[in-house]
């Protein structure tokens, strides 16, 4: 690790408010495989760089629980015990060792389940390969098995279930007897299982070869950013309505748009198409509560996701200093000008609606047409830096592809 950023890495990872029942569970840690098909290193100690600074696997799972009110943390060992042991202790974790690695990942899980067993905990059993796995999705399943006791919580992205599941502590007695075929898989597919939709996509993605490594450093700088696949996740998650959905695609499409044809522009600055994506995706996922776009950057906040909060908080009305860059922030507000349920609008008439609406309230009226001098503010500087008619890509980008 660079003990340098070490400090801020822990605090970055301490992002969710721990939960209340934090102490009646306990987190798992399987490190004891041979990482025969890593040759760039041994997979807990291998480093990945976080914007915070570099940690290795182990620490940023180890991490990930001790941030959610976890106290009870137990790493299982096997090969090169001698290396891992001294930092699982150096992070004031639990270390045990599994003599018998060779017999499969399913004996290191059952070596850690026997020291768990006499504590009465439940316990989440988290390999140290799947690293990247956000505080939110753990918070969720913390959550769920709150509301759905003495069942399994298994996370799913899209449908497909992942890493870590969640043992209710009566169940981790069957884990133990378990004899039959595919360990700890086989076992839980014969217990009470509740499913526990995630917008994360990480608890899918391991890290067996030297190319899931690449991958997995790739993707650790953007932990705080969802991915647009990610983002629709969410929405699914927060049951928004077929209609709700089909704005924010139409809304997301433009945004794309106008990130793609000003990074075009502007070949020295590079602007984020997916983020801009993603970000227009979610602007109103908290529709229909006061101030919704407020609501939705603390829910994002509080999801650890500071990053998406900042594009989604201001896109009711929006200002730029001149000397200022345009960024996805910006970008996500102007397309969202452009879309009046699923439909292209310009910025006048849209605004023109809601002069109409509230003709007899003149407060109202100022507010309006403030707000539409600064989308038309907003429309000049897209168009002055790109040289295309902001409304132009709206149109572009919603029309049926030949």
């Amino acid at each position: 690790m660079n003990h340098a950023n070490s400090a801020n890495f822990v605090n970055s990872v301490d992002i969710v408010n721990p939960t209340n029942s934090a102490h009646r569970y306990a987190a798992l840690i399987v490190a004891a495989g041979f990482s025969s098909r890593m040759q760039c290193g041994f997979k807990p100690l291998l480093p990945i760089p976080f914007q915070e600074g570099t940690c290795t696997a182990l620490e940023y799972v180890i991490n990930l629980y001790r941030g959610l009110g976890i106290e009870r943390i137990v790493v299982v060992s096997g090969h090169r015990r001698e290396e891992l042991e001294p930092q699982v202790l150096r992070l004031g974790a639990t270390h045990i060792h599994n003599p018998q690695t060779e017999r499969g990942m399913f004996s290191s899980v059952c070596a850690g389940l026997e020291t768990l067993l006499a504590s009465g905990l439940s316990c989440f059993v988290h390999p140290v390969d799947i690293p990247l796995v956000r505080p939110c999705t753990v918070q969720a399943l913390l959550q769920k098995a709150e509301a759905h006791p003495k069942q399994i919580c298994l996370p799913t992205f899209n449908g497909e279930p992942g890493h870590p599941p969640l043992l209710h502590t009566k169940h981790i007695r069957a884990v133990l007897e378990w004899t039959g075929e595919n360990g700890l898989h086989g076992i839980l597919q014969r217990l009470p299982q509740c499913l526990v939709p995630v917008a994360d996509s990480h608890i899918l993605q391991d890290m067996d070869t030297n190319e899931d490594y690449a991958n997995v450093c790739a993707r650790a700088p953007r932990r705080h950013i969802l991915e647009p696949e990610e983002a629709q996740a969410l929405l699914r998650c927060c049951a928004v309505s077929e209609q709700g959905m089909a704005h924010a695609h139409a809304v997301a499409r433009i945004a794309k748009e106008f990130t793609n044809t000003l990074n075009q522009a502007e070949r020295g600055r590079r602007l984020d198409p997916l983020l801009a994506e993603a970000g227009a995706l979610l602007h109103d996922i908290c529709k229909g509560e006061r101030q919704h776009e407020h609501a939705a950057g603390v829910m994002l906040r509080a999801m650890g996701l500071p990053t998406m909060a900042l594009l989604v908080e201001e896109h009711r009305d929006c200002t730029l200093p001149p000397q200022a860059p345009l960024t996805e922030k910006e970008l996500v507000y102007l397309a969202d000008k452009y879309v009046h349920g699923w439909r292209l609008i310009s910025v006048e008439t849209r605004f023109g609606q809601k002069l109409e609406l509230y003709a007899k309230n003149e407060e109202a009226c100022r507010a309006i047409r403030t707000r539409l001098s600064h989308a038309q503010a907003m429309e000049e500087r897209l168009f002055q830096e790109t040289g295309v008619r902001p409304f132009t890509m709206a149109k572009s980008s919603l029309e049926p592809a030949p």
